[in-house]
């Protein structure tokens, strides 16, 4: 049976994405990081393909949340839909092996 209104839903695995998608903190206040031009390019993909749910797997440094909030916050600034608003929450960092978090917008 089809759907009408089917959702679309990106998972993405960008490895080790703590690296990758923070720059040095370049005078922010408070901040130890700051976001990366990276987030700024998922955000834009995100909003060209009408993403509805996008996951992040290989999070790395415990910055789930951090990468989780520059995420929503920029995406909440796209100029897409107007009264939508994305949330988003990582997941607790595992104990063993790569010692991984997940994002979930």
């Amino acid at each position: 049976m089809p759907l009408d209104n089917p959702v679309k839903v990106m998972s993405w695995n960008i490895q080790k994405f703590g690296d990758k998608g923070l720059a040095p903190n370049n005078g922010m206040a408070g901040a130890a990081v700051a976001k990366s031009a990276l987030v700024d390019f998922i955000a834009q993909l995100v909003t060209e393909q009408d993403v509805e749910v996008l996951g992040i797997v290989e999070v790395v440094k415990g910055l789930g949340n951090t990468l989780t909030g520059f995420l929503t916050d920029t995406l909440n600034n796209m100029p897409v839909p107007v009264g939508a608003t994305w949330r988003g929450i990582s997941s607790a960092r595992q104990t063993k092996g790569t010692q991984e978090e997940y994002i979930y917008i």
